[in-house]
């Protein structure tokens, strides 16, 4: 797995490579990860969203969890602090602060990875 964050705008990416007869591949643009200070993500945990929910997947089981923002939101990635300022993800709790409907909201959730 690489994980890593552009240096011009701190853009998250991750890629998921199997080396297994039956190879699977998986990319995401929309990766949350420890290189942006604000972001805190447990160590073999991957986040990333689709701009409704907050994904959380473990890399060794590929167990996953979800929080939803209610609604999905207007992001531009390349300034992902204007829509979702910080967020703090362990493999038991999903804590996110995000503008909805153009007001700061804290948003969590206990979560078990299944």
């Amino acid at each position: 797995m690489l994980v890593f964050n552009t240096c011009e705008n701190g853009r998250g990416y991750f890629l998921k490579f199997s080396f297994g007869k039956k190879a699977s591949f998986k990319k995401a643009t929309t990766a949350i990860n420890n290189f942006d200070p604000k972001f805190s993500v447990a160590d073999s945990l991957l986040a990333y969203t689709d701009k409704g929910n907050l994904f959380v997947e473990d890399v060794n089981t590929a167990k996953k969890a979800t929080l939803t923002f209610g609604k999905p939101l207007d992001f531009d990635f390349d300034a992902i602090h204007e829509t979702l300022d910080s967020v703090n993800i362990t493999r038991n709790h999903i804590w996110a602060k995000a503008k909805v409907d153009g007001e700061w909201k804290v948003l969590e959730k206990d979560i078990t990875l299944q």
